[in-house]
């Protein structure tokens, strides 16, 4: 779906992402990882569209991003940033509506369809409970489930999530990974995601690609990242491999 093509991003005083070449294709939960301001939240803008690249190339589906429609993009590729947008006053449903302006007509009026959809999404993450509760009054593993409703209800086959475990606790970071991984497989979905754990991410992802000073160094799947050299040049740290005492998957320890 996304490929880039020497793709760069720098300010006046500092590149934050150099020259990358790279491609991310068909379903599966895909995490970014790297130390902070390794360029992370920056490439997911770009995807994202929310950045232009300042050279090279981001394109979705054979087109350079700046060329596409706002609203046809948003129909095939939903966004959630780190800092969420003010939403102390809506509520849950009223929140989880917003997910289809993509789709509305001239007027703005939504039909059948459209909270057929709304539905669909509260349904889909278990919020229905919550949906005449204002979004301000709900724990934040909550909060982030209503997010990704609406992010559901845009009806996007690619979902970009800048550092969707901020601020919860382990219980809830293993919720809502455990749900981005359920969405990713029942509904086909592409889901790119920012995570620092390095543990949660090769636990919870398919594909892992790692940046380091705004460069991406490695690409592949949890096992081929999961290793003491690998996790050296990504962090800087030195670290030892045990095995999960369950599930047998190999756990990072720091040295």
């Amino acid at each position: 779906m996304f490929t880039l093509e020497k793709a760069g991003f720098r300010l006046p005083e500092k590149t934050l992402l150099h020259a990358i070449d790279m491609r991310f294709e068909g379903a599966g939960v895909h995490g970014l990882i790297g130390h902070n301001g390794s360029g992370k939240s920056t490439l997911l803008k770009l995807l994202a569209g929310q950045l232009s690249p300042t050279s090279g190339r981001v394109c979705f589906e054979g087109r350079p991003i700046g060329q596409w429609d706002r609203r046809r993009f948003a129909r095939r590729v939903a966004y959630l940033p780190q800092q969420l947008p003010p939403s102390e006053h809506l509520t849950v449903q009223e929140l989880v509506r917003f997910g289809r302006y993509p789709w509305l007509g001239l007027l703005g009026r939504a039909g059948a369809r459209d909270e057929a959809e709304v539905e669909r999404a509260l349904a889909l993450t278990r919020t229905q409970a919550y949906r005449h509760r204002r979004v301000d009054t709900l724990s934040g593993g909550e909060r982030q489930r209503v997010w990704l409703a609406m992010l559901l209800a845009q009806n996007s086959q690619f979902l970009l999530l800048d550092e969707p475990l901020a601020a919860l606790d382990i219980a809830h970071q293993i919720e809502v990974l455990e749900l981005i991984r359920r969405l990713s497989r029942e509904l086909g979905l592409g889901i790119m995601l920012v995570l620092h754990d390095i543990n949660l991410a090769a636990r919870y992802c398919d594909r892992l690609v790692a940046l380091h000073g705004g460069r991406a160094i490695a690409a592949g799947t949890p096992g081929d990242i999961m290793s003491p050299g690998c996790l050296r040049a990504i962090y800087g740290v030195d670290v030892s491999m045990v095995a999960h005492p369950v599930l047998g998957i190999p756990v990072a320890l720091v040295n």
